[in-house]
């Protein structure tokens, strides 16, 4: 049996590959690429390993030592993830209007955000890491000395929080006591945040607030614009818009200078593919006189280095 309109068919096949090609290429878009190392694998079950600290730097007396390199690991399991939609026979069969065309377009705009989705929910997922505690938490052990360090700012975004999450970035410690380095190059916010963010990182000024004694707080009788010392486009804001709704206050700054560290990292065993059922003697065709278009991977997202990642998580 075949189908009576073979050219609508192959035509709707033919614009399914050739946008799904387009969309793909290279990677999934999104600003997931900013927060997420996306390692390729064979296993199912993957781990995620964190070099913690080096071999601190000493006065060389006696015999040399060799202490081993702090790591850790966590264990990530790959799932299987789809997105698919379904055409009617007889609207392909009758389609003159370019509508059915449209329909793929839509679908697979909406489908190449698929790691976006999935590295993003497991951002916002706050999801136990490699060191036993939540990827963004004030009780990050083993710092210098045995302490704990934190990543995570429970109040809003302002220009005084921002600051004291820089310097929190900047002041992390490793457990021999040597500085990591970190140096926040990008935040993430959603749509609500949009305007303080770009106010903190891009504005020339910055309007302040001041009591009676001339003080930043307290009673505000005054206000005067000052120097913006944050400005000068160092920092690179994205906004997502997955931060709606219970994360719509959410802000995250990132360190994405250092390759292969990362606070959330996935592991691809199967790339986005996709996938058609269009065969008339098919069984979506047979039982419900319709056309099936997938797109398909098998993937895990787990929680990677918090060092390079700082959280307003309200």
């Amino acid at each position: 049996m075949g189908i009576q309109n073979q050219a609508a068919l192959d035509s709707a096949n033919a614009a399914f590959y050739e946008l799904f090609d387009e969309i793909f290429e290279g990677s999934p878009p999104g600003p997931w690429r900013e927060f997420c190392e996306l390692r390729s694998t064979d296993a199912k079950i993957n781990e995620v390993d964190i070099l913690e600290a080096m071999p601190a730097v000493r006065e060389w007396v006696g015999s040399k030592l060799f202490p081993d390199m702090k790591a850790s690991t966590l264990s990530s399991t790959i799932k299987t993830y789809e997105r698919s939609f379904a055409i009617k026979r007889l609207d392909l069969e009758t389609n003159n209007s370019g509508q059915i065309a449209r329909r793929i377009a839509a679908f697979l705009r909406d489908a190449g955000q698929i790691y976006d989705k999935l590295a993003t929910d497991a951002l916002l997922a706050n999801g136990t890491g490699y060191d036993g505690v939540s990827l963004f938490s004030a009780s990050h052990p083993r710092g210098p000395a045995g302490a704990t360090q934190s990543n995570i700012t429970t109040s809003a975004l302002s220009f005084a929080t921002y600051e004291s999450a820089l310097i929190s970035m900047q002041s992390l410690r490793d457990a021999n006591g040597e500085p990591m380095g970190i140096n926040p190059n990008v935040m993430i916010c959603g749509p609500k945040t949009r305007k303080d963010a770009l106010e903190i990182t891009n504005s020339r000024d910055r309007l302040k607030a001041v009591d009676a004694s001339g003080a930043e707080s307290g009673t505000r009788v005054a206000a005067a614009a000052v120097d913006n010392v944050f400005a000068g486009g160092e920092m690179l804001v994205y906004v997502s818009p997955r931060l709606v709704g219970s994360y719509d206050d959410h802000v995250y700054l990132l360190d994405t200078t250092k390759p292969g560290v990362s606070p959330i990292v996935g592991f691809e065993k199967r790339a986005p593919e996709g996938i058609s059922q269009t065969d008339m003697d098919g069984e979506g065709r047979f039982m419900l006189d319709e056309l099936r278009y997938s797109v398909e991977c098998d993937a895990s997202f787990a929680p990677g280095a918090w060092q390079v990642a700082h959280g307003f998580i309200l």
